[in-house]
């Protein structure tokens, strides 16, 4: 009887703290979003949920009205002091009306990235962005109230803190997709809000607890179906944000992402943040602190004995499949077997498949040029022809200096010099001249230039050739776009470029197993390039063409010489091209 009662007794007594907050841990951490504070002045919101919803109902049908009365509804909301109970309820409705018109946003301009952007996309993508923010605050001013609140409060709405919790990380990683299809990164500000709320959560909650997603999933794949997500966890989220960073965005083209996403959810479940307490960093370790208001970092940045809350990632497992995938995939494209391509990457593109995977090898490590514009000089002495054919034409031009087509080009080299062929004032056209930034490397080049409807279009992997003209003769070198950064909220656009070779030659080529007899311009890939690699190696570039691969024999043609060779490793590709390097060792490359 004693037992029994004793047990009831304990049962109520933890049920009486639970309801109190009696024994949960101090919130010691400080937490402040420096957000501005509500009134009671000024037009008040609707909160009543019914006519809310009416209200947007009405709308569904005029998705772009529906988008501009979310964002008046939602500026006039964050400006009154409404009541938390009702801002939730209110938020959650704006938001389920948003969500499926920011889907289609997404869906929408995703496979269309690069340089120069149109209007229609800036307008749409700006809008959702800062409706995102809108929702985003919202959430904050919830999140930050119930945090610093008595224990008893803290108790009482504990599983209204969790979910906004959720939310906001959620809403920051879509709001980082967005920016990525601008190529414009998150700032400072919202790096300092994720780290905060997952410190915080880490510390006196439970991150690993599964809730419901916004939706199934935010892409659909290339067979038109949702991949099926129903819950996700705080840390998954907080974990999705860390590596969209640290495989940096800005290197890919935004076709590519949605396959980047899924490739690093099937794989990086065991990548998880664990408590630094100092001490060295492995090799495939970063770490990130409380306050930090940037991505994780390679190095700690601090003393130990200056560590507050701090946390570590370690990507091996990923470096481990990266290789094994990497390796297979030469398998498969050698044999054309696609059975032997790993089975989750045969839902991806061919042509994504390698870039993809040693693209994701580097892992590059995110730097201050991801955040700021470089310090930049005018660099007046260069042309930049961008693709693969236009670069083989004038390399022509160049061989046969006298030709016809020559002399039509002169308009168009002109325009080269500048990355806008036409400007809309004076002054831009000064401007549209281009600029060189700070350089970190030998074999890369960090341009800048005014970003206008008239800018020549680029995108990540455009074969570029530069001309410089200072020196007589002109130098040419090849190189590959690598990187694009808006830089945030400005007209300026910055891209780096890697050589890729220098002393090109244009030539044609075909297979050496087509017979002479079979032989006609359809079988001979014209639009070839051969050049020397910095290593000093042969190497030949053609556009993506799934006929050719490691060790496919050819012949090349130069003038009146044939050339008998075969192909050897990949030595750069996207998903414009492939270079190939040659295991002649002696090619003419006059």
């Amino acid at each position: 009887m004693y037992k029994r009662l004793k047990k009831i007794f304990d049962k109520n007594l933890k049920k009486i703290k639970d309801y109190f907050g009696i024994g949960l841990p101090n919130r010691d951490l400080d937490l402040n979003f420096s957000l501005p504070t509500p009134s009671k002045r000024g037009e008040k919101p609707n909160t009543d949920n019914r006519q809310l919803l009416r209200q947007f109902k009405e709308l569904l049908a005029t998705p772009s009205l529906l988008l501009t009365e979310i964002e008046e509804y939602l500026i006039t909301l964050n400006r009154y002091d409404v009541i938390l109970e009702d801002r939730l309820i209110v938020s959650n409705i704006g938001l389920r009306f948003f969500y499926p018109i920011m889907l289609n946003i997404f869906n929408k301009y995703r496979d269309d990235g690069g340089i120069p952007d149109g209007k229609n996309k800036v307008a749409d993508i700006e809008q959702v962005e800062k409706i995102l923010t809108l929702l985003i605050k919202s959430y904050k001013l919830i999140f930050q109230h119930d945090y610093n609140s008595s224990r008893f409060h803290y108790a009482k709405n504990r599983l209204r803190f969790n979910f906004c919790a959720m939310r906001l990380l959620e809403l920051i990683y879509y709001r980082q997709r967005l920016l990525s299809l601008r190529y414009t990164l998150l700032e400072t500000s919202s790096w300092l809000v994720a780290h905060q709320i997952y410190g915080i959560m880490s510390e006196y909650e439970n991150v690993t607890k599964r809730y419901p997603v916004l939706s199934h999933h935010l892409f659909k794949d290339n067979n038109k179906k949702t991949r099926k997500v129903q819950r996700k966890s705080i840390e998954d989220y907080y974990m999705d944000i860390q590596l969209y960073a640290i495989i940096d965005q800005l290197s890919w083209h935004t076709k590519a992402l949605p396959f980047i996403d899924d490739y690093l959810s099937c794989i990086t479940p065991s990548i998880v943040p664990v408590r630094y307490i100092g001490g060295v960093i492995a090799p495939a370790e970063m770490v990130v602190y409380y306050g930090q208001k940037e991505p994780p970092h390679y190095d700690t940045q601090k003393k130990d004995d200056e560590i507050s809350l701090a946390w570590t990632f370690n990507f091996t497992p990923l470096l481990v499949q990266l290789k094994l995938d990497r390796k297979a995939l030469y398998h498969a494209n050698a044999e054309k077997n696609e059975f032997l391509v790993p089975k989750f990457l045969r839902k991806i593109l061919p042509e994504y498949r390698l870039p993809l995977i040693e693209g994701l090898e580097t892992l590059v490590v995110m730097d201050s040029s991801n955040y700021t514009a470089l310090g930049s000089e005018p660099y007046d002495n260069i042309r930049i022809y961008s693709g693969i054919a236009e670069i083989y034409d004038k390399l022509k031009d160049v061989f046969q200096p006298h030709s016809k087509n020559a002399d039509s080009r002169k308009f168009r080299d002109a325009m080269a010099q500048h990355s806008s062929a036409l400007s809309e004032d004076r002054d831009g056209s000064e401007e549209s001249l281009w600029f060189k930034c700070d350089s970190h490397s030998s074999d890369t080049l960090c341009l800048k230039t005014i970003e206008s409807q008239y800018t020549e279009s680029y995108h990540i992997g455009s074969l570029v050739l530069i001309e410089d003209y200072s020196t007589t003769p002109s130098q040419l070198n090849i190189a590959k776009v690598t990187k694009i950064n808006r830089i945030y909220k400005d007209k300026y656009v910055q891209f780096s470029v890697k050589y890729l070779g220098s002393d090109a030659l244009p030539v044609t080529m075909r297979s050496a197993n087509i017979k002479p007899e079979d032989d006609s311009k359809k079988k001979v890939l014209s639009g070839a390039i051969m050049l020397m690699t910095h290593n000093k190696v042969n190497s030949l570039l053609i556009p993506f063409s799934k006929s050719y691969w490691y060790n496919s024999e050819v012949i090349i043609f130069n003038n009146n010489h044939e050339i008998h060779t075969f192909f050897g490793d990949v030595v750069d590709m996207s998903q414009d091209f492939y270079q190939f390097s040659l295991k002649n060792k002696n090619i003419p490359l006059k």
